[in-house]
C-alpha cells in the first residue's frame, strides 16, 4: 500500500503545471470583464501593427473554454512615457517607443522587442495594463525589423502578461521566456491551462469538465493538466486499498 501512495504522489508531481501568474499576491485574479479592449497609439509602429495585434488577439480568443474576449478599440493618444507611468484613462494600451532604453532603463533594444506591465486593484484583480513595443532606431530587436510571425509571437506573449500569465517553464509554450523557441503563432496546452485558470467558464467542456473548470477551484497554487488524472487516482486509491485489505486482512 505504501508503494501505491508513493506512486500516486510521484505521478502528481510529474503532471504539475508549468504556467505561472504575473503576481504573487494572494488569490490574484484576472480582469473583471468579459471584453478587454486594447487601445493602440500607432505612432512609430510597424506599418502592419494592427494586423499583428488582431492576429495575436485571435490566438487568445481561440481558447474556447474561457469567458474573456480581446478586442482592438479606438486609438489612444497615450505616449510611451504616459504608459510607463500608468497615466492613461483606458484599461489597456499598446505603444511603440522610439526611446525604448530611456523609458525602460536596464532593457536592451538589441535583445528585448517589447514588454508589458500591469496594476492590481484592491481585490487583487487586474485593472490596468500596457504593452511597450521596441521601436528604437538601430535596435536589433526593434519590432519593425523582425519577421511578421516573430512580431505576432512577441505581441501575443506580452498580451499574455497583461492577461495575468507569467512565464512558463515549457519551451513549447507561447509564455516561455525566450521567444526564439517559437517559430509559429500557436498556443501550447500549458498556455491554455493558464488562461483557463484565470478565465475558465463554468460550463467548460475542457479537460477538467468534471471538476467544473480550473478557475472555479482557486487553490493556493494553480492546478495544471494533471488535475483530471488526480481525480481518477483519487477514485481508484480507496478501491485499491479495499482490495489490498481484503487480500491481506490484519
Amino acid at each position: 500500500m505504501k508503494i501505491l501512495i508513493v506512486l500516486f504522489f510521484s505521478f502528481m508531481a510529474a503532471q504539475g503545471q508549468a504556467f505561472t501568474l504575473v503576481d504573487t499576491a494572494p488569490s490574484m485574479k484576472g480582469w473583471d470583464t468579459k471584453n478587454l479592449i486594447f487601445h493602440l497609439n500607432p505612432a512609430n509602429c510597424r506599418s502592419d501593427i494592427r494586423d499583428v495585434i488582431k492576429d495575436a488577439m485571435s490566438l487568445w480568443n481561440s481558447v474556447a473554454f474561457t469567458n474573456l474576449i480581446l478586442e482592438l478599440g479606438p486609438d489612444t493618444s497615450a505616449t510611451p512615457a504616459q504608459a510607463a507611468a500608468f497615466n492613461f484613462s483606458e484599461d489597456a494600451v499598446i505603444v511603440c517607443d522610439t526611446a525604448f532604453t530611456t523609458t525602460t532603463p536596464g532593457l536592451s533594444a538589441d535583445t528585448i522587442p517589447g514588454y508589458a506591465n500591469y496594476t492590481l486593484g484592491n481585490r487583487n484583480q487586474l485593472v490596468k495594463g500596457f504593452l511597450m513595443l521596441n521601436a528604437q532606431s538601430g535596435g536589433l530587436a526593434n519590432l519593425s525589423v523582425i519577421s511578421g510571425i516573430a512580431a505576432k509571437v512577441v505581441v501575443a506573449h506580452e498580451m499574455g502578461h497583461v492577461l495575468g500569465l507569467g512565464h512558463s517553464s515549457l519551451s513549447a509554450a507561447l509564455m516561455y521566456y525566450n521567444g526564439s523557441y517559437k517559430t509559429d503563432l500557436s498556443l501550447a496546452e500549458d498556455d491554455e491551462n493558464g488562461i483557463a485558470y484565470l478565465y475558465g467558464r463554468k460550463e467548460s467542456s475542457g479537460r477538467d469538465a468534471l471538476l467544473g473548470g480550473c478557475a472555479m477551484i482557486r487553490p493556493t497554487a494553480p492546478p495544471g493538466p494533471g488535475s483530471m488524472a488526480a481525480l481518477v487516482l483519487l477514485i481508484l486509491l480507496p478501491l485499491a486499498a479495499a482490495w489490498t485489505f481484503k487480500k491481506n486482512p490484519r
